[in-house]
Parts: C-alpha cells; sequence; structure tokens
C-alpha cells in the first residue's frame, strides 16, 4: 500500500551536497525543487523521488526563489503554510516572471477547502494536492506534467515556428514572450545587419537568459 504522508512538525536546514548533475551521461535527469518545512515529510519526497529525478530541497518560500534562480528546475513541489514565504506567494512570484512562469508548481496542504484550492490556481499553481496524500498520486502528476511538456516541445521541434504559440505555452507570460520574438524576426528578416543583440535589446533579456528562456519551452526532452 502507498505511504500516506500527514502534516509533520520538524523544522530543520536542508543538504543539497548533491549538485553534481550528471552531464556526461546521455540523458540528464528532470530537476525537482522540494520546498516544504517540515524535515521529516520533505525527506519522504526526496527518498520516493531521488532514483528517477535530481532533487534539490528548500524550507521556505524564500529560500525557495534563491533555489529557482540557481537550478531553474523542471518542476517544483511546495508546500503551501511556510515561514517567512507561504507557497500561494512563491508560485505567484513564480508564474509573473518571465524567466520562470513556464516551471510547473504542484502545492501540497492540509487546506483542503474549495476557496484554498482556487486561491491555489488563481496564483498559478498546476496542481493542487491535499494532505495526507499517496506519494503514487504524487508521483503520477509529476510524470504526467512532464510527459506533456516534453510532448509539446517534440511537436515544436518538428514544426518550428510554425506551430501556433499558444499550443506550445501553458501561460500569457511565455506566449507573449515566443510572440515578440516571432515578430521582431518577422520584422526585421530582410535586414541583413540586423542581429542576435538586437533581438535581445527589444526584448530586455541577456544573451544567457533568451536562451535558456527559449530552449526550456522548445528543446525536445532527452531520450
Amino acid at each position: 500500500m502507498a505511504t500516506e504522508y500527514q502534516v509533520l512538525t520538524t523544522d530543520s536546514a536542508v543538504d543539497n551536497s548533491e549538485d553534481v548533475k550528471e552531464k556526461g551521461k546521455e540523458k540528464v535527469k528532470p530537476t525537482i525543487l522540494i520546498v516544504e518545512d517540515n524535515k521529516e515529510l520533505r525527506l519522504h519526497i526526496k527518498n520516493d523521488l531521488k532514483d528517477i529525478y535530481n532533487v534539490k530541497e528548500a524550507v521556505n518560500g524564500l529560500e525557495g526563489l534563491i533555489m529557482i534562480k540557481k537550478y531553474f528546475p523542471d518542476i517544483i513541489i511546495s508546500d503551501v503554510m511556510m515561514p517567512k514565504m507561504d507557497g500561494f506567494e512563491m508560485c505567484k512570484q513564480i508564474k509573473t516572471d518571465l524567466e520562470t512562469c513556464h516551471i510547473p508548481v504542484i502545492l501540497l496542504t492540509a487546506r483542503a477547502l474549495e476557496e484554498d484550492r482556487i486561491e491555489g490556481y488563481d496564483n498559478g499553481a498546476d496542481e493542487y494536492l491535499a494532505k495526507p496524500f499517496q506519494i503514487s498520486v504524487l508521483t503520477a502528476r509529476v510524470r504526467n506534467l512532464l510527459e506533456a511538456k516534453a510532448r509539446l516541445r517534440e511537436k515544436f521541434s518538428k514544426l518550428g515556428f510554425m506551430l501556433p504559440t499558444e499550443e506550445l505555452v501553458t501561460n500569457s507570460l511565455d506566449q507573449a514572450f515566443l510572440d515578440k520574438t516571432t515578430n521582431i524576426v518577422l520584422d526585421n528578416i530582410s535586414d541583413t545587419d540586423f542581429k542576435l543583440d538586437n533581438v535581445l535589446e527589444s526584448i530586455g533579456l541577456g544573451r544567457s537568459q533568451f536562451y535558456r528562456k527559449l530552449q526550456t519551452i522548445t528543446r525536445p526532452e532527452p531520450k
């Protein structure tokens, strides 16, 4: 029978010492960030996911935002009730930042009222699981979100910019980013002096930020 996680009370700092990615291997594990102030629950989830995913940890929303900008995880699993910054506020900041708005967020909470669920989705959550939950349900949600993104990336890689952006992205910021990038290129297609630096200046992003964002949205997952 799958484990059911109850709300616990232990607080502790996290250990992210296993920071080396499998860069030398053909396939890099997707990175998952767990944001949870309860040590026991956080370690339970980590232990259940670490064989399949590269797992990072944070103990509250403020630390979570720092970790997100450091690792740019493929999925974020976050508690709602946390000190310093709760999961709702962290999710809102993630989803209103162009660099991170594409990252799926799964919220976990003991607040199972309908208005709490609505608040989670209003702040941009992609999934909302009530505690206690079965780990098999959480892992299925993670797998489904990653597979859905991979299918869109694969479709985009085959069709290129002929694919309507609304079919590729899941939020308005990403759609605006792709639309603006495409329009800038099309508007200057006949200008032989037009370079990438002109695109970056028009969009307002640095080179590394631009490539990371574009590749995150459009690049197929490694097989």
